[in-house]
């Protein structure tokens, strides 16, 4: 994890205050909420006209064919 901080630190997304804690860097935050709208806007499209149920099915059954494979699956 000293790394990964190290790098975030060197990118200037995480910054020291006044008493050495590191705090989001106000870029960090806007490069996540970016993300996070890229995230959402791909999900809505992905997710058009495919009802929550639907989806939640499909996830299941791709999980079990992935499982029968052989390969390995997060719990459900």
């Amino acid at each position: 994890m000293g790394r990964g901080l190290d790098l975030l630190v060197e990118r200037m997304l995480l910054v020291s205050d006044a008493d050495g804690r590191l705090r989001i860097a106000d870029e960090a935050r806007a490069l996540h909420q970016r993300a996070a709208e890229t995230q959402q806007a791909g999900r809505r499209q992905v997710h058009t006209g495919i009802p929550d149920e639907e989806y939640l099915i499909t996830l299941k059954v791709l999980q079990r064919m992935m499982r029968n494979a052989g390969g390995e699956v997060s719990p459900d």
